[in-house]
């Protein structure tokens, strides 16, 4: 079976017509992933999709340092990751771990929301072409600092992997 791999910037965002396209698609008999970073959840739960692949980007409380701003980012974001959790719909968390915006603490607040989830990936940061040239900059962590990250979310019964991403 064929699938489709529905991404963006936040695909979420296109409500009712983004609902109308994933059921067409899925009557012509594909599978669908959809890719989110949690903030819509009243949409989330509308559509249907076969898998759900949620990035967080750190701790809610930085959530403000990307611009997360005049919403309540813990809250939408709360509530997506429950619905994921409890909805039988196969995911995967993911963070990229970007020196600045997360750090052990950061990783330490994450794995209590996430406790117990099947499929968390930490993926190592690739500094490379941005928008933001100071991004560019960023020297990644070296993948020891991950392994200590992951060993923070197995404590927590969280099953984790590392995306080295060289």
């Amino acid at each position: 079976m064929q699938g489709v791999c529905i991404t963006g910037g936040e695909p979420l965002i296109h409500g009712e017509e983004l609902t109308d396209f994933i059921k067409f698609l899925k009557d012509l008999g594909y599978l669908i992933k959809i890719d989110t970073n949690g903030t819509f959840p009243h949409r989330l739960k509308q559509i249907d999709p076969d898998y759900i692949a949620m990035d967080i980007k750190t701790s809610f409380d930085k959530y403000n340092l990307m611009g997360f701003t005049g919403m309540d980012a813990a809250e939408k974001l709360g509530e997506s990751i429950d619905y994921i959790l409890n909805s039988g719909i196969k995911y995967e968390f993911r963070t990229t771990v970007v020196p600045g915006l997360v750090n052990y603490d950061d990783i330490d607040k994450m794995s209590d929301i996430i406790k117990g989830a099947d499929n968390y990936t930490l993926s190592q940061f690739r500094p490379g072409k941005t928008l933001d040239k100071e991004s560019s900059l960023i020297e990644p962590y070296d993948i020891s600092i991950l392994e200590k990250m992951k060993s923070i979310c197995d404590g927590k019964d969280i099953k984790t992997k590392i995306r080295d991403n060289k």
